[in-house]
């Protein structure tokens, strides 16, 4: 509505419009404005509601200017009054508008506080390191540093910092830039593709090794960085073990391997492929020993297949290969390991080089049978010097060797999760040292029986008869007690003899049941071993077994007399050897 000019009586300037335009409750403030208006004689302006025509409330700017005679008194009042309902309503719109934006605004921002908060709560509970960062560039948009933007406690803890927020990255840790990490961030800037690194940082007082990722926001990166300098040096020691290992196994001319049942798959050690004179990691499997096998032995290398594949239980085997133009005699023995469910998962194995012992053995059995006894005496001194030696260098060279090695180990599993793959990788290899530990004392006792040099042949038999007790071959052991002692060298044929023919009923008869008799018969000793077992059929003119072979000749040079035969029920066999006394 346009503005209305009047005038107003001076006498009562309120007593007409006021009462008729004015509500009630407002009358009040508007006669105080008129009034001080009227005492200070000075323009009247207020913004006030009105009556409208309509009946309806509405505002108005009303104005009065006094006029004055020429005492300075006033004489009427020139006013004007303006519609201002519409532009009231749209203040109070905004008014209302703003308070509901204010408010909006005050939610969100208390929203994006409680979220910043909340993701400050979970960066703080992470080990690992983070910070966001926002690119900080030169005049010519070339990138010179970060600017630190948020970090969690993590990496205040890893670098004893609080106050890198608002500060330069790479400024406060110049390190970045020689260790080429500064680079790679760049590059993840430049690319926007994620990338990540380990590396040794030896800065601003730090000596660790991290593994960082870096991945760009915005026109910034979040970087995590990873302390893992235990894992680091946990490999380093495995490393140093791995090594220690590799040389045990060339010393001992040996080799590990392991079978994957589920799989099929097949991995050897270094040493195994130095014994199969291969390349290291050329392509082998299970009928590896197929290939190498000697004809003679094909059988045993078939037997070996047909357990991994098929058997999956403990096993111990003799095997001859060739490797180029050598022949190479393997002892091989493997262990089965089981699930939670006691399913067998996996096959170990060690093989052990023996060619030297079996040349040293098989040169001694080529002897001629005429040689004197003095000559016979000097080859199975040197044959047993010979095992000494071998059985000594095992004991306290190979063994102490794995035995230190182990201890080594054992150290290292302290440090690593059993149920990550180097932690289950290094209880393997803690089960296979043990294996091979045991093995070495095994072989080492067989090679140099102490018993027999201190107390002579009946006891040296009875304690390899105890060796059985609780196997599933019972061994029963008969010696006549002599009025005084063999001589050495007797006594040692017949203890070697005695040795292979039980190692033999072990390996080959199936027997569950054995009995040793050793006692004088005229002139002549006579050993007699019995077993309930499978029996064989013995020819002398064919017998390809070195074991049985050397004992055949061991008795021959003696001047005794060897013979098999069946029991009288007809089961298991019957071996007598008949030995001159003197």
């Amino acid at each position: 509505m346009a503005g209305k000019t009047f005038l107003v009586n001076t006498e009562n300037p309120c007593s007409d419009w006021l009462d008729l335009y004015i509500p009630a409750e407002d009358q009040p403030d508007v006669r105080a404005a008129v009034q001080r208006a009227i005492d200070t004689k000075t323009p009247f302006e207020l913004e006030h509601r009105v009556i409208q025509a309509d009946g309806q409330l509405g505002w108005t700017f009303s104005r009065a200017v006094p006029l004055l005679d020429g005492n300075g008194e006033i004489t009427e009042w020139l006013g004007a009054a303006s519609n201002i309902t519409l532009r009231r309503q749209a203040e109070t719109q905004l008014r209302e508008f703003n308070a509901l934006l204010e408010a909006q605004m005050a939610e969100r921002t208390e929203a994006l506080q409680e979220n910043k908060d909340l993701l400050q709560s979970v960066l703080d509970t992470s080990l690992i390191s983070m910070v966001v960062l926002k690119a900080v560039r030169d005049e010519n948009g070339n990138m010179t540093d970060f600017y630190t933007r948020l970090v969690n406690k993590q990496l205040e803890r890893e670098t004893g910092r609080t106050d890198l927020v608002g500060k330069l990255y790479a400024e406060q840790f110049p390190g970045l830039r020689p260790t080429g990490v500064f680079d790679l961030m760049r590059r993840v800037m430049d690319t926007g593709n994620p990338e990540g690194m380990e590396y040794h940082y030896a800065h601003e007082g730090l000596d660790k090794w991290y593994s960082s990722l870096f991945v760009k926001l915005d026109d910034g990166l979040v970087a995590t960085h990873l302390d893992i300098t235990e894992r680091k040096q946990a490999e380093a020691e495995l490393n140093k073990q791995y090594e220690l290992l590799r040389q045990a196994e060339d010393v001992a001319r040996m080799g590990s391997w392991e079978y994957d049942i589920a799989s099929g798959a097949f991995h050897w050690s270094e040493g195994m492929y130095r014994l199969f004179g291969l390349p290291l990691n050329s392509p082998i499997s299970v009928h590896t020993y197929l290939a190498f096998a000697v004809d003679e032995d094909r059988p045993v290398a078939e037997r070996i297949v047909r357990r991994l594949h098929d058997t999956h239980r403990p096993f111990e085997e003799t095997l001859r290969i060739q490797v180029e133009d050598q022949l190479v005699t393997l002892k091989i023995k493997a262990v089965v390991l089981h699930d939670s469910q006691q399913r067998p998962v996996r096959i170990l194995g060690v093989d052990v080089d023996i060619s030297e012992l079996k040349r040293l053995e098989q040169e001694k059995l080529d002897i001629k049978l005429g040689q004197q006894k003095q000559l016979l005496i000097a080859i199975l001194d040197a044959q047993e010097e010979e095992r000494r030696r071998v059985a000594e260098s095992l004991h306290n060279g190979v063994g102490q060797i794995l035995y230190a090695t182990k201890l080594h180990l054992e150290r290292v599993g302290r440090l690593l999760p059993t149920d990550t793959p180097a932690g289950q990788a290094l209880q393997t290899t803690d089960s296979l040292l043990s294996e091979a530990i045991e093995e070495t004392r095994r072989v080492s006792h067989e090679l140099m029986p102490v018993s027999l040099n201190d107390f002579g042949i009946a006891a040296a038999l009875h304690d390899l008869c105890r060796k059985y007790q609780g196997s599933a071959l019972r061994l029963d052991c008969r010696v006549a007690v002599f009025r005084q002692r063999l001589e050495s060298h007797l006594e040692l044929a017949l203890y070697r003899i005695s040795q292979e023919l039980i190692t033999n009923i072990v390996r080959h008869s199936e027997a569950s049941e054995a009995s040793i008799v050793l006692k004088k018969q005229g002139n002549h000793l006579l050993l007699r071993v019995i077993d309930n077992g499978r029996g064989f059929a013995y020819d002398p003119e064919r017998t390809r077994g070195l074991g049985l072979r050397a004992t055949t000749d061991r008795v021959k040079l003696l001047g005794g007399t060897f013979s098999v035969s069946r029991t009288e029920r007809g089961l298991g066999t019957v071996v007598t050897v008949r030995i001159p006394a003197d």
